[in-house]
Formats: structure tokens, C-alpha cells, sequence
């Protein structure tokens, strides 16, 4: 874009050569961006030794930001930066002139278009180079824009590897002691008698149920790094769906009545085996988000409401409820 602009600018201002400079505000220095017909040696010239603010023609301008005219280049009282004055003369430039870009007051570089003419521009000349600087401005703006994002999105990417990382890190901190609670309620149950537990023995079986559902979920996070590697496996199996239900009901009945709710199954006996797709079995993994789902909605609404269950877990309204919970078409376990 900028090369095209400088292009034109020096073709429709009869001029031989122009160059386009983007300014640093760090280093408070011109930097060359785009050029046309500009020898190899002035862009070494420049490359290596910027231009400043305040100095030569492009430097003027800017600072003043008006456009700067220089006559006769040759004239050691003109304004040209002192690195490129003897390049510019040897090369038979005469004189040139310097347009700043500016947007909203802050400099965004400069357009200097070179030519072996002696004599200033006319002021047709000025203003057609004036409407190309302001294209320019806008070239260097989006330039600056997308370097931005593409900035951002590195950064967003690296914040994103990060959090990975803790995730996993902190998983595997969490199954450690969750597999010490388990293997002790495990133990406490099988050997009631021994530990004297056999009141509480439901009680610690629902733990050890809760503890395993919560072991599945640290393994779902888990598998978050995993499917950013792309190497997440998915495992058909086939699921009893009773036992399930009757998991379900037993943790999420008790968050309802704390809340003086009810949750009913409405199930066929023998309820039907279905066929999933979960991760791999070796990671100990069960279709467990419907006992969340329903959890979440027997606890979410203030009494007294009535939740059904049917046998593919999908929420629907009970007659002469006081609340009424609508599911669309083929929903599956959730609040709807």
C-alpha cells in the first residue's frame, strides 16, 4: 500500500524519486518504510543512521507540522539531514519536499519526494501530495494496528499455554488427596464391622460416589490440555442407565430437599442400555454431567417445585407444580 502511494506521488508531482518514513516515538527517529527509484546507498544511508526529530526536511516537518520545502539542496542553510546532503547532490538531486503525517496531532511519519529540478513545488503539487500523505496515514495506522493484534494473539497464546499448564498442575495436585479420601470411605465401608461404621455406612457410600464424580471431573479438566493437543481419543461404550439414575437421585435428591423440593423418576423398569462416546476407559471415566445438570436445577429454584426424570434424563413440567420447567425437543439432563 504505502509503495503504491509513494509510487503515484512521484509520478503525478513530475518529481524522480520519493521515500516514506514511519516515526519511531520511542527512538524519536524516522524510520524508511516504502520508497520509489531510491538508490541502495541512501537506503544503507538512512537505515543506518535515522533521521531525528527536528532534523533535515522530513524531521522539520514533523515538528512543525507543516510541509517543508528545500530549493535547491545544495544550499548548506536548507534543511537536509546532514547524512544524505552529499548523497543527495552526487546523485544529482536538486531539490525536494517534505510532507508530514499526522493524525490528531501525533506524528505518524513523513513523505519526501526528491527531484532533479532546481526551485520549489507549486502549490498544486503541495496539495495533491498532501491528500497522499493523508492515505498514507491511514496505511501506517492499519499497519500499526495489525501488528498490534498479531501481538496480542502471541500473547493471548502464551497466557493460554500458561493456563494449561496450572490446570494440569493443579488437577493432579487435587487427585492426590482426593484418592486418600476415597481409598479411606472405600475402606471404611468393606470393613464396617472392624471400624464399627455400620450406621454410617450409606452416608459414607454417597461420599465415596460424590468423591468419584468429582475425580471424573478433575480427569474432564484434565483432558482440556488435551484436546489443545489434539490428541483427546474418544471411547464408545455401552452404559446401564439404572444404576446411573439411582446415582443421580441419591446425590441430587438430597441438594432438593434441602431446598423443600422434590426430584421423581419417571423411568421404565428395565430402563434401556445406551451406547456413548467417552474418553478413554483407562482414565476412569462416566457419563456424570447429567447428575451436575440436575443438581444445579434441584438447588436453583425456591420451593416448592417438582422435578421429573424420564429414562434419557430430559427435565419436563409436572401437572399442578407451581412452577413449570419446558424442555425443547430432544434435550437431554439439564435445567431448561
Amino acid at each position: 500500500m504505502l509503495e503504491t502511494i509513494v509510487g503515484c506521488a512521484v509520478q503525478l508531482s513530475g518529481s524522480d524519486s520519493g521515500i516514506v518514513y514511519e516515526f519511531d516515538e520511542v527512538a524519536q527517529t524516522f524510520q524508511a518504510r516504502a520508497w520509489h527509484r531510491i538508490t541502495a546507498e541512501h537506503l544503507a544511508i538512512v537505515r543506518a543512521e535515522p533521521i531525528r526529530f527536528g532534523e533535515g526536511a522530513v524531521g522539520r516537518a514533523g515538528a512543525i507540522r507543516e510541509p517543508v520545502q528545500v530549493a535547491d539542496i545544495a544550499d548548506e542553510r536548507q534543511f537536509v539531514a546532514p547524512q544524505t546532503r552529499a548523497l543527495l547532490a552526487r546523485e544529482g538531486l536538486r531539490s525536494l519536499l517534505a510532507i508530514p503525517l499526522v493524525r490528531e496531532q501525533r506524528v505518524l511519519g513523513g513523505l519526501v519526494i526528491l527531484r532533479r529540478e532546481l526551485g520549489a513545488f507549486s502549490p498544486d503539487v503541495v496539495a495533491t501530495l498532501q491528500t497522499f500523505a493523508a492515505q498514507s496515514v491511514l496505511a501506517i495506522q492499519n499497519a500499526r494496528l495489525f501488528s498490534e493484534i498479531e501481538d496480542k494473539s502471541r500473547q493471548l497464546q502464551q497466557a493460554s499455554e500458561h493456563k494449561s499448564q496450572f490446570v494440569a498442575s493443579m488437577s493432579h495436585e487435587l487427585r492426590t488427596p482426593l484418592n486418600a479420601i476415597l481409598g479411606l470411605t472405600e475402606m471404611m465401608v468393606t470393613n464396617a464391622a472392624r471400624f464399627g461404621t455400620e450406621k454410617a455406612q450409606e452416608p459414607l457410600q454417597r461420599v465415596n460416589r460424590a468423591g468419584t464424580h468429582l475425580l471424573g471431573l478433575i480427569n474432564q479438566v484434565l483432558d482440556l490440555s488435551k484436546i489443545e493437543a489434539g490428541k483427546l481419543e474418544l471411547n464408545p461404550q455401552t452404559v446401564q442407565l439404572t444404576p446411573l439414575i439411582n446415582e443421580i437421585i441419591g446425590t441430587a435428591g438430597q441438594l432438593a430437599e434441602q431446598n423443600k423440593n422434590r426430584l421423581v423418576v419417571d423411568a421404565w423398569s428395565p430402563v434401556s442400555i445406551s451406547r456413548v462416546a467417552t474418553r478413554p476407559a483407562s482414565a476412569g471415566c462416566r457419563p456424570s454431567w447429567q447428575q451436575s445438570g440436575l443438581g444445579s436445577c434441584a438447588n436453583s429454584f425456591p420451593p416448592p417445585l417438582t422435578l421429573a426424570c424420564s429414562s434419557i434424563l430430559p427435565i419436563r413440567p409436572v401437572p399442578n407444580s407451581r412452577r413449570r420447567m419446558w424442555r425443547r425437543p430432544h434435550a437431554q439432563a439439564g435445567c431448561r
